[in-house]
């Protein structure tokens, strides 16, 4: 799970640096007192400071997905203001993509999608 880890802060510094007006602060795996979540990534938008979290599942087929999209929510929640949470896989069907959107959980796969 490391290496996958590893890869999807690559694929999120990657993502966050193809938008211009993004200035990308720090793409990390989360520290342990944050179990809920693997990554957090900070960056800002016109001055204004962001916060992604993001869970990274090896399988991301939507029963997989389901829990991890109910504790993202809640980690997010405790950012203040509220941070994004995102969902990292290295496949993500369109039907978990659809499940994303519905939850208001953005999503990453290594194949791409985003």
């Amino acid at each position: 799970m490391k290496d996958l880890e590893i890869h999807a802060v690559e694929a999120v510094g990657a993502l966050l640096k193809n938008v211009p007006i993004i200035q990308v602060g720090k793409i990390e795996r989360a520290p342990p007192r944050h179990p809920d979540f693997d990554i957090l990534a900070e960056f800002t938008i016109g001055g204004q400071r962001h916060r992604l979290v993001c869970d990274v599942k090896s399988i991301g087929q939507p029963r997989h997905a389901r829990a991890a999209i109910l504790q993202l929510r809640n980690a997010a929640d405790h950012f203040d203001p509220p941070a994004t949470p995102v969902f990292i896989a290295p496949y993500l069907s369109p039907e978990t993509q659809a499940l994303c959107r519905e939850h208001s959980v953005g999503f990453l796969d290594l194949v791409g999608n985003a």
